[in-house]
């Protein structure tokens, strides 16, 4: 299956028609909150995503990254992040991570 780093903007008006896409398409979303601020509300997100998106904190990105590596093996999954998903070395580990897998 495939994983997807997303960037979101900074609100909810910022996301483009692929990001949606990706949220509606995939079976399970996260939204990555430590790196970057996001003026926005899950909630709003999770009515265009038409389920519910799990916050991901820093532990989860750290220590629980390997789950949801494995899981992409079988879904998709998509991880949100404000801003600019590539500016955050977090976040290019996260794909560097999945090419070894």
């Amino acid at each position: 299956m495939m994983l997807y780093l997303v960037g979101i903007g900074m609100q909810e008006k910022d996301l483009s028609l692929k990001a949606v896409e990706a949220l509606v398409n995939c079976q399970k979303v996260y939204i990555e909150g430590y790196t970057s601020k996001w003026i926005g509300f899950k909630k709003n997100l999770e009515k265009l995503a038409r389920k519910k998106i799990e916050i991901l904190e820093r532990k989860d990105m750290e220590e629980g990254l390997d789950k949801i590596l494995k899981d992409a093996k079988d879904q998709s999954i998509a991880i949100l992040v404000p801003g600019d998903p590539f500016t955050a070395t977090t976040h290019i580990e996260v794909m560097s991570q999945r090419q070894r897998i």
